[in-house]
């Protein structure tokens, strides 16, 4: 983690002053990136809907593979591998049994298949979602040029600060990490969850 190593001040000149005289370029991205994973500032509906295709294509892929790969060793070896049979129950839900008997073992393998096309169809319809909720929100938004944002994203983020001091938390732009300021967020959207 880096984002331990910058105080506020230097975060916010290299955000919105692109000033990397003390936090490079690269650095900032880096760190930027922690301060939205702690804070959990990056969970929206897009990044959610994202996650959730890249889970279902991941599992998708890695049940074709493992597929083609006990076929494989059928070939090679004449029997599966085994070994991997409980691992896949327990992650993927597909219970496999060697009775020792090649059509047997292929006919499992065909019926996990068909069993998958739920996930594919599940797949393609969360990626058309994601679409139509990309192209909603684009229609909805008005062109803004990179300063403009960058101001809105500026004053957004030290109304948040000045939102935090009010409450309570103690924030020192020259005193006060990134890290902490990203717990203290984190903390505030949690309380106001369950007070909610």
């Amino acid at each position: 983690m880096a984002y331990e190593d910058y105080v506020i001040e230097d975060f916010m000149n290299a955000w919105f002053k692109k000033d990397y005289s003390v936090l490079s370029e690269e650095d900032f991205k880096i760190v930027y990136s922690e301060y939205l994973d702690t804070s959990g500032l990056f969970l929206s509906d897009d990044f959610e809907k994202q996650s959730y295709i890249h889970h279902l294509h991941t599992r998708i892929e890695y049940v074709k593979m493992y597929i083609k790969s006990q076929r494989s060793f059928i070939k090679n070896f004449g029997v599966p591998y085994s070994l991997s049979f409980e691992n896949f129950k327990n992650r993927y839900g597909h219970f496999l049994l060697w009775k020792d008997d090649k059509t047997d073992f292929e006919n499992q393998l065909v019926k996990i298949e068909k069993r998958e096309q739920k996930n594919i169809s599940l797949l393609e319809g969360k990626i058309k979602e994601l679409q139509d909720l990309r192209s909603k929100n684009s229609k909805n938004k008005l062109p803004i040029d990179k300063e403009e944002s960058l101001a809105k994203s500026r004053v957004s983020f030290i109304r948040m600060m000045n939102s935090l001091g009010k409450i309570g938390y103690k924030i020192s732009r020259k005193e006060t990490y990134v890290d902490e300021l990203s717990i203290m967020i984190k903390q505030q959207l949690e309380e106001n969850q369950d007070n909610g």
